[in-house]
């Protein structure tokens, strides 16, 4: 008889057990990667279900916050699966809310606003699987928004270089960044976003005062941006304004001494009059 290793424990086993939909959920929602698994051996899925006392206590055991959370965790599937299938006939419109009501379940899975969500944010939930998707749906986000708003645009480019810094996907995309830009109806837009693959560092104000794209001071201004000055036109038109003309002025600022120090203390100034 041929033995099959078994992807948990990687023992070897005359076959493989299902793992019930059920029992995975409540897996992950409990920040176990054990949940990642649909088979395994019959030694593993006792394990699982010893770790539970009794199945037919899973939906008591759950608070009704990780019923929901589990429930929408399940309707993300659909709401990807139907917005790639417009994305493929180029009906960006009416994918773009797909893709919206996407992130807003990640959110609430996760637990995180959007502006403040990072690789951890997945690996704490135990959905480090669903990283590399939400960076790819962010992609999605900016080709969507193309030549309609700029500022949305920024927004989904911002998190996704945050998220693809030491991910395999961050060529990929900036690949793809390259190749839309021929057809792109915001052609500057797409060479900025090359460039901002290219350099590590950033070229903004806030990431040149802070020195670092993930500095709490940073994520501030972004969660403003994205909460409060994305609401209006003229806030939109205020981030189009300020993108256009930051890496100029970071340029400028590169060279005079000081300028650093100045531009935190400022910063510092302006982030504590914000609203929280």
């Amino acid at each position: 008889m041929d033995l099959i290793n078994c992807p948990r424990c990687h023992t070897p086993s005359p076959g493989l057990m299902d793992v019930k939909v059920e029992l995975q959920n409540f897996l992950l929602l409990h920040q176990s990667s054990d949940g990642l698994f649909k088979k395994v051996c019959s030694t593993c899925l006792q394990n699982f279900e010893d770790s539970i006392h009794d199945l037919s206590l899973i939906q008591n055991r759950m608070s009704a916050a990780d019923i929901v959370r589990m429930q929408l965790w399940n309707k993300r599937l659909d709401l990807i699966k139907e917005a790639l299938g417009l994305m493929k006939s180029e009906a960006y419109s009416q994918a773009l809310p797909k893709y919206e009501e996407y992130l807003k379940i990640i959110e609430q899975v996760l637990g995180v606003p959007s502006a403040s969500i990072s690789s951890q944010s997945f690996a704490g939930a135990g959905k480090s699987e669903e990283l590399p998707v939400y960076c790819l749906v962010l992609w999605d986000l900016i080709i969507c928004n193309d030549g309609l708003n700029e500022a949305a645009q920024r927004a989904a480019a911002d998190k996704m270089l945050e998220l693809v810094k030491v991910s395999p996907l961050r060529k990929t995309l900036s690949d793809r960044a390259r190749q839309y830009q021929k057809k792109a109806k915001n052609k500057k837009f797409f060479k900025r976003l090359q460039k901002d693959f290219r350099n590590d560092r950033g070229c903004y104000v806030a990431t040149f005062a802070y020195e670092s794209a993930d500095h709490s001071q940073v994520k501030a201004l972004r969660n403003f941006r994205d909460t409060v000055l994305i609401q209006s036109g003229f806030g939109r038109t205020f981030i189009s304004a300020y993108y256009l003309l930051s890496p100029m002025l970071v340029k400028v600022l590169r060279k005079i001494p000081g300028a650093r120090k100045f531009s935190r203390i400022f910063l510092d100034w302006l982030i504590a009059l914000l609203p929280n």
